[in-house]
């Protein structure tokens, strides 16, 4: 590409004078690169070939005459540090790595030193140098009207795409901005370029010569170009939440961004799993490991941020969270865990609850890890005095603390709980928080016997509410008895390892889930994390629950990271911010290669939060749920329409309770059922002729008796044995879902108020 050197001064000039009339810094200081020069420590030869990067992958490579430049719009003027290699030589020696922590002035040039190290005779082009960067070295970075944009919008939304990679035939590789932009430097004016396009969960449907996706483009200075690509992915990918440059191609681009000043003055430039909680009119952030773009380079005492609730905040947050978070004097993010020991602290169970003063106390749960494991664990309580942790309670000694997943608050029997995971609950005081003892557990494990205890049948666990017991094990259940462990997906059938939640079945773990009350369901929804399905950690799904103890049976896929193999955990659905009372859900997880074996880091985004949206109405969503057995007439119903009561149901089959364009309405009259064009569906289900798609769909029988004063039957069991005088139907009525499990479940117990929130 061609710069005009009379266009970037005459730019620079206007700039200037609007910045010195508002008694700012000068253009000239603003937009010019910051130079690295590498020298031989010997010789003070300079040193081609050096791949500099900074911790959030920015990579820049030496010219032949040892010069890198380097301009990150909101990390200038910063002491940041660069790792560096490079064949035959060693850079100085810091912690985490070899490299340099350089304070990147723009306009400023400061030289560093590699030492040799190897005794074969010196090779300038092994690694080869860099494009020449000597004529940018001290030049002002280039304008918007010297850069060539390409933006990439969703087929169906029209909003655009972050991450989706971009390689061009000018030899740049690039990835989209939270906007969908790319800002392209290398082409020739007016000539064609090849732009080659991959993502996680999107498709180009254009066809380069070579066969590989993507479009000739014909690339000029100033010049702009949509592309559209379709989704696949049945969520729709919104933004980064976490780390410097957002909108980094926006911004050099000239096109409208929005105020990244909370992020951007917090230096974080990655940030592992985050928990949220409401915490007196706002939403409260801690994240885990975080890298930091100043000394001391990483926190691992989780650092946090707060943001404002969608009704106050400046931008919807489809499109935005701006992050105001708790800084140190270099306006740097800091941890806010105490240091307690040796260890990275990991932050759980954030929650906040009210005291006899109906004052607000915020509370987390902690374990501190080193070399892979824990060593110690306990209790933190919030002091808004100091914007900071405190221990108020440390249990090394006695194991895990209960309950270190994401709570949620509901109401049950007119008692208010904190609910931890899928089967640990305490009451929602400081006092009960604080006491271990007070933690109850979801288990038909008898606190006295320490064994099994059964309903009326002697068949089935009574699981309850218990205190001072443990889960139930799986030498002590089998799977079919046990609530937990069935999860399937939808589509082939197969047994889902759902992430952080141990497995197979009675070992899904203690108070690790992450399901989420939601208002425009009126049950619960879980996005979740699981293993081995497209990519090894980074497949996203999205199932639903009667109640926050399951039935959790029939999942989705939502979210596919394939492409790039990486991993996508930890899976944070924020109910705090949909924008239509949960139709939407917005959901965010890590994305990074941790878990993997891939090296290849995406610059700016590999080890960062990136946020999703997903609409509960899509069709792909209507998934089967929970029919329960009745006494009465019509002798099944959904969740919605139970009579009411306290004693537990038992779960005949699964259907949907909803429309769907492939399934049909199943009405009752008395207590026989029928297909129906019309009229109040009992449940919906696929017609009797539909292909089976995996084992998981069966038919549904009628058994009739010959003793008319007898109610017909309805079963999955196509031999019903044990019934005499009933004769099954010639053929199924419908097809519906199998139910895994023999457990009972008590579904009245988490029914909605009036107001659609949790619970009666």
């Amino acid at each position: 590409m061609s710069v005009t050197i009379h266009r970037l001064f005459r730019t620079c000039l206007v700039l200037s004078m609007i910045v010195m009339l508002l008694g700012v810094s000068e253009c000239q200081k603003d937009s010019e690169y910051y130079v690295v020069k590498v020298v031989d420590a010997k010789t003070g030869e300079p040193i081609p070939g050096v791949k500099l990067w900074t911790l959030h992958r920015i990579e820049v490579v030496t010219d032949e005459g040892g010069n890198a430049v380097f301009f990150e719009p909101g990390l200038m003027s910063r002491k940041i540090r660069f790792m560096a290699e490079r064949e035959g030589y060693q850079a100085p020696n810091l912690l985490f790595g070899a490299g340099y922590d350089l304070l990147t002035k723009p306009g400023a040039t400061d030289e560093v030193t590699m030492t040799r190290v190897s005794t074969e005779p010196f090779n300038p082009q092994n690694p080869p140098a860099g494009p020449d960067t000597t004529s940018k070295a001290g030049g002002a970075v280039p304008q918007p009207e010297d850069l060539f944009g390409l933006e990439f919008v969703d087929a169906t939304t029209g909003r655009g795409v972050p991450l989706i990679e971009v390689q061009t035939s000018g030899g740049e590789r690039l990835w989209t901005d939270n906007n969908g932009w790319v800002a392209i430097e290398r082409f020739v004016e007016g000539q064609s370029l090849n732009v080659e396009v991959y993502a996680n969960g999107y498709r180009y449907d254009g066809q380069l010569g070579n066969g590989k996706p993507g479009e000739t483009v014909i690339a000029s200075a100033g010049g702009r170009r949509k592309l559209t690509v379709v989704r696949d992915n049945i969520a729709e990918r919104l933004y980064r939440v976490t780390g410097a440059g957002q909108y980094h191609h926006s911004a050099n681009l000239g096109e409208a961004i929005i105020d990244e000043k909370g992020n951007y003055n917090a230096a974080v430039l990655g940030s592992d799993s985050v928990l949220t909680t409401v915490y007196k009119g706002k939403l409260f952030w801690v994240w885990g490991d975080t890298r930091l773009a100043e000394s001391p380079i990483f926190t691992f005492r989780a650092p946090g941020a707060t943001s404002e609730l969608p009704q106050n905040a400046p931008h919807s947050p489809l499109d935005w969270i701006r992050l105001n978070y708790f800084v140190d004097a270099t306006e740097q993010a800091v941890g806010l865990a105490p240091k307690v020991g040796p260890g990275a602290m990991w932050l759980g169970g954030l929650v906040s609850v009210f005291d006899h003063n109906n004052e607000e106390r915020l509370f987390a749960r902690y374990s501190r890890h080193k070399d892979g494991a824990r060593v110690g664990s306990g209790l933190l309580r919030w002091n808004d005095a100091t914007e900071r942790f405190e221990k108020i309670h440390d249990n090394a000694a006695d194991g895990d603390f209960p309950g270190m997943g994401q709570p949620i608050k509901i109401t049950v029997n007119n008692a208010d709980y904190v609910y931890i995971g899928r089967n640990t609950r305490v009451a929602a005081t400081p006092e009960a928080f604080v006491d271990p003892s007070a933690h109850e557990v979801f288990s038909p494990i008898d606190p006295v016997t320490r064994k099994v205890e059964y309903l009326w049948d002697g068949v089935t666990p009574n699981f309850q509410w218990r205190k001072e017991t443990t889960v139930a094990t799986n030498a002590e259940l089998s799977k079919e008895t046990h609530p937990w462990g069935h999860v399937h997906d939808i589509d082939s059938g197969k047994s889902l390892w759902v992430s952080a939640a141990g497995g197979p079945w009675g070992t899904e773990g203690r108070g690790r889930g992450r399901a989420q009350w939601n208002e425009h369901r009126k049950r619960f929804v879980w996005t979740f994390q699981t293993v081995g399905s497209g990519s090894s950690f980074g497949e996203t799904y999205y199932m639903e629950a009667d109640t926050p103890l399951g039935p959790w049976v029939y999942a989705r896929k939502i979210v596919t990271h394939a492409y790039d193999g990486y991993s996508f955990y930890n899976p944070r659905h924020h109910p705090y911010l949909s924008p239509d009372t949960g139709r939407t859900i917005l959901f965010e997880a890590t994305y990074t290669t941790l878990l993997t074996e891939i090296t290849d880091l995406t610059p700016r985004y590999a080890y960062n939060q990136v946020m999703y949206q997903v609409d509960t109405e899509d069709e792909r969503l209507v998934l089967p749920v929970p029919v329960y057995q009745l006494s009465g007439s019509p002798g099944f119903a959904t969740k919605a329409n139970l009579p009411g009561g306290k004693a537990p149901r038992q779960v005949a089959f699964f259907a949907l309770d909803r429309p769907r364009s492939d399934a049909i309405a199943v009405c009752a009259v008395g207590d026989k059922l029928s297909t129906c064009a019309s009229g109040k569906a009992v449940f919906y289900a696929l017609p009797a002729n539909a292909g089976a798609p995996n084992s998981d769909v069966v038919d549904l029988w009628e058994y009739t008796h010959s003793d008319a004063s007898k109610k017909p039957v309805y079963v999955t069991d196509s031999n019903h044995s044990g019934k005499p005088g009933y004769v099954r139907s010639t053929a199924a009525i419908v097809k519906v879902w199998r139910k895994p499990m023999t457990t009972w479940f008590w579904p009245e117990r988490y029914l909605p108020r009036a107001d659609g929130s949790c619970c009666d």
